[in-house]
């Protein structure tokens, strides 16, 4: 659908109640300014300040050749009449200042709030976020990482990833880092160790950001770790009975 650009919505108020003003005129003199002071708000609510500003210019010059005497003449009589242009333009301009500040406000306060809740969302998540440089040195961590792993926020934020990689999973994880960075992208299975020395499991989730820095999401995989390990266990259970009867006398 066709949108209209800010300042011609603004134009477009004005000439309709212009067009209102003059087909009611006989009804509505001497009041110059009755349709277009509300046009010219309702301009710079609805658009922005460049069509406030137009709006007001707009009205300002329909009012005072339309509708002051001596009518289509850019010509004052009284002194008043000087009066009551500026004072019209001067409102306008200051409406469409001020709308223009109300919206900026709204606008901040709109980003500061859906920043919060993603803040939000991040630090309660029920992944492990992890964000690092290039090199790998933790800028961020959020609650369930720091909880993952046993450290405070402060400890972890001055770690890097082979701070928490043990020995035996050194090797995957510098592939795994060397494939982000190549890639953009990595996702795989790592061991990361805690503060207390323990190996944790997770699945790991990374990708690179338009900064240059690295986002990672991760989850323990204990458990099913644990429940994949018992089902192999079973299995091979299942299959060492299978081959003992297979080779009982009994059997023959």
């Amino acid at each position: 659908m066709y949108q209209l650009r800010p300042q011609a919505t603004a134009l477009a108020i004005v000439l309709a109640a212009f067009a209102i003003q003059i087909s009611y005129w006989n009804y509505l003199q001497p009041l110059a300014w009755f349709l277009l002071y509300p046009a010219v708000f309702l301009a710079a609510i609805v658009t922005n300040l460049y069509g406030g500003v137009i709006a007001t210019i707009a009205g300002t010059l329909l009012g005072w050749y339309f509708f002051l005497p001596p009518r289509f003449a850019f010509e004052f009589t009284q002194p008043n009449q000087i009066l009551s242009v500026m004072v019209f333009a001067i409102t306008g301009v200051a409406i469409s200042l001020v709308s223009n500040r109300l919206r900026k406000l709204t606008a901040s306060n709109a980003a500061m709030k859906a920043e919060a809740k993603l803040n939000t969302v991040l630090e309660y998540g029920a992944d492990a976020v992890f964000v690092t440089n290039s090199e790998g040195s933790y800028l961020y961590a959020n609650h369930q990482a720091c909880k993952l792993l046993g450290f405070t926020r402060e400890e972890l934020v001055g770690l890097s990833v082979p701070d928490v990689t043990p020995p035996e999973d050194a090797e995957n994880s510098a592939a795994a880092h060397k494939e982000l960075l190549a890639s953009g992208h990595v996702k795989t299975e790592l061991i990361l160790q805690g503060k207390d020395g323990r190996r944790v499991p997770v699945e790991f989730n990374s990708v690179q950001l338009p900064d240059g820095t690295l986002y990672g999401s991760c989850r323990d995989i204990t458990e099913r770790r644990a429940s994949e390990n018992a089902r192999h266990e079973a299995e091979e259970t299942v299959r060492q009975l299978s081959l003992a009867v297979e080779q009982s006398p009994e059997s023959i």
